[in-house]
């Protein structure tokens, strides 16, 4: 964009359409045709006349440098617009641009205006792992800093996530067990946190100390053009293998930090769904007391009940099995009494409640809820 100044030395901004540079491009026409709208939305006219420009650009498929030099002034106008950030990208991509470290000086900017922009994060990762070299220790290095600002800013840990995926490096899985650890350790609520210590628990147990299977590998869905960078397989971890080490403990004593927090629970959700998990359900006589524990601080702590709820399904579930219908029916009865004690603590949820009542057979279940 041509930039004058007015007599007291000011810039002027020159509108894109009496910008010489833009003449061979016609804008889109963006008035809201017949009709008055029933809201119409305010638009400065500069910023108005660079959409008109861009998606112009964007329906003749121009990829440019001064169509990345416009999504640019676009994305500075509205951080949140999807098509100026997705044409950027097909603008890199295709070759144009001055290099990565540019983009990314770009994107540290932009992140200063707004960090819990989730296309800003999603362009980075394309920007990180798909443009040479992948400079994984910047990269960490950078989310770190930005979780010190906002340690719950998810969008953050989903970014760290892709880059130790790609990277495959144990130090830096290690590494990232203890960060979780300064996050969680003040603020026992980050659920961001937790939901990371859950990513390690599949993707590389090794970090927390469990043995898994942490040595297979396959290809990172998005580093097909920097380099096919291997990351470790899911993991194959048993229940009974986390459980040992202490991590069963480790939601404990969360637990009691903050009973009714979801977020402890919620890792405790994914214990169990590793192998082994459901049996643990039935047998694992130290889930049933972290439940009481919990109860016993906050009498009306639902993620203990829902638990227990669940507890005593498992066990109707596993006596069926077994064709011992007396524990059956004892099973039963107890996930039915703790889920109307559930319905009369948190009344907006007791439709749910009271359509999780287990039947006494499974042949009286709802289809719906046999699968």
């Amino acid at each position: 964009m041509i930039q004058e100044v007015d007599e007291s030395g000011q810039p002027l901004e020159v509108l894109l359409w009496d910008d010489p540079a833009w003449a061979n491009l016609t804008p889109m026409d963006l008035s809201p045709g017949e009709g008055a709208p029933v809201v119409e939305i305010g638009i400065d006219p500069a910023a108005q006349a660079r959409l008109a420009f861009l998606y112009a650009a964007v329906a003749a498929e121009e990829l440019s440098d001064r169509v990345l030099g416009l999504t640019q002034q676009v994305i500075e106008d509205n951080p949140a617009n999807y098509t100026a950030w997705g044409w950027r990208w097909r603008c890199l991509r295709a070759g144009w641009g001055v290099g990565k470290e540019a983009e990314l000086d770009f994107l540290r900017d932009c992140t200063l205006g707004g960090a819990k922009n989730y296309q800003l994060w999603n362009h980075r990762r394309h920007v990180a792992l798909e443009l040479e070299p992948l400079d994984a220790a910047e990269e960490l290095q950078f989310t770190a800093a930005c979780l010190r600002v906002e340690p719950k800013n998810y969008h953050v840990w989903a970014h760290r996530q892709a880059v130790l995926l790609a990277a495959a490096a144990p130090e830096a899985w290690a590494a990232e067990a203890a960060l979780i650890e300064q996050h969680l350790a003040p603020d026992v609520r980050n659920n961001s946190a937790w939901a990371q210590r859950a990513f390690l628990l599949r993707h590389w147990p090794a970090a927390l100390g469990i043995d898994g299977s942490t040595t297979a590998t396959d290809i990172h869905p998005g580093a097909a053009t920097a380099g096919d960078a291997s990351r470790p397989a899911p993991s194959q971890v048993r229940y009974e293998a986390a459980a040992a080490v202490g991590e069963l403990e480790y939601v404990r004593r969360a637990v009691l930090r903050a009973p009714a927090s979801s977020s402890a629970w919620g890792y405790l959700g994914a214990l169990l769904q590793l192998p082994g998990g459901a049996a643990a359900l039935v047998h694992d006589d130290r889930i049933p007391a972290l439940c009481s524990e919990a109860l016993e601080l906050d009498s009306t702590c639902c993620p203990a009940m829902m638990l227990l709820a669940d507890l005593h399904e498992a066990r109707a579930s596993a006596a069926r099995a077994s064709k011992d219908e007396g524990s059956v029916q004892s099973a039963a009865e107890n996930a039915t009494a703790v889920q109307a004690v559930l319905a009369a603590v948190d009344p907006i949820r007791r439709q749910l409640y009271n359509y999780s009542k287990p039947s006494e057979t499974e042949d009286d279940m709802p289809e719906a809820v046999k699968t």
